[in-house]
Formats: C-alpha cells, sequence, structure tokens
C-alpha cells in the first residue's frame, strides 16, 4: 500500500517590538472558536514563503519580512508545517478574511489565548512553537 504524502503547509508567525516586548498578531481559527497564527495550504506552484506571505495578507492584514524559519510535523494531523519567522514591516491588520478578527498580543497573552479551548496535546504543540519562535528571534543576528 502506498503511503499517503503529508499536506503542506506554511505558517507565518509574524511579530512587531513594543520596547523590549515581542507582540503577535494572531487570528481567530476558521470556525471563530480560538486564536492561532495566520496560515494555510501550499498551492500548486507556490513557495512556502510564498504562501506564508499570502496567507497572513489574506487573514491578519500584515506584511513582513522573514527573518527565520521552523519545521515540524504534525502528525496527528499528517500535516508537514513550515512557520516562517516575519517581523512585521506594513500592513494595516484589515484582512480579506475579516472575520478572522486579528489582534496583538504580547508573548503573555499569547500563550494564554493559544492554550484556550485546545486539548492538552495541542496546547503543549501550541507552547512549543511559541517558545521555539520566541527563542529565534530573540537569538535573530537581526536586532530586534
Amino acid at each position: 500500500m502506498q503511503k499517503q504524502q503529508m499536506a503542506k503547509r506554511a505558517r507565518a508567525d509574524r511579530y512587531r517590538t513594543a520596547g523590549d516586548r515581542l507582540e503577535f498578531p494572531l487570528v481567530l481559527t476558521s470556525d471563530g472558536s480560538r486564536w492561532t497564527f495566520p496560515g494555510g495550504k501550499i498551492k500548486n506552484g507556490e513557495t512556502k514563503t510564498g504562501a506564508a506571505a499570502r496567507e497572513v495578507k489574506e487573514e491578519a492584514g500584515a506584511l513582513g519580512d522573514v527573518v527565520g524559519e521552523l519545521e515540524h510535523e504534525d502528525r496527528e494531523n499528517d500535516a508537514s508545517i513550515v512557520t516562517f519567522l516575519m517581523r512585521v514591516s506594513g500592513g494595516d491588520l484589515k484582512p480579506k478574511e475579516d472575520w478572522r478578527f486579528p489582534t496583538w498580543f504580547d508573548e503573555h497573552q499569547a500563550r494564554a489565548v493559544l492554550c484556550t479551548g485546545r486539548k492538552q496535546s495541542d496546547r503543549e504543540k501550541w507552547l512549543q512553537t511559541l517558545a521555539g519562535a520566541i527563542k529565534a528571534i530573540r537569538n535573530s543576528a537581526r536586532p530586534l
């Protein structure tokens, strides 16, 4: 039996700085029940960075510059996910998908809202993703 190929998804962990704090624009999930980072499927012929930029513009109305990349497999959902760390450089947070309600959260608020309404294993994945993003941003060669 042939092994099914994992779905490829791109997510963008956009951020900005406010003094010495990091802030992330999170959006509501497609069913409106939880907060998440913007992201979605990579379309045929689309690059991973192109997909992340498109998704963040559609869902959060933000533009940015890629400053890092994290990749992991989500075996439970049979997906390969690439997360791009993107420093926000513009945009108006007026997304094409206006029901996503993009909102800035500092890293402590983001930890709390990303866990709300999720089962324990999913909360752990989101906290690991956020921790990895924060670590990569803080260790980035580019100054915050």
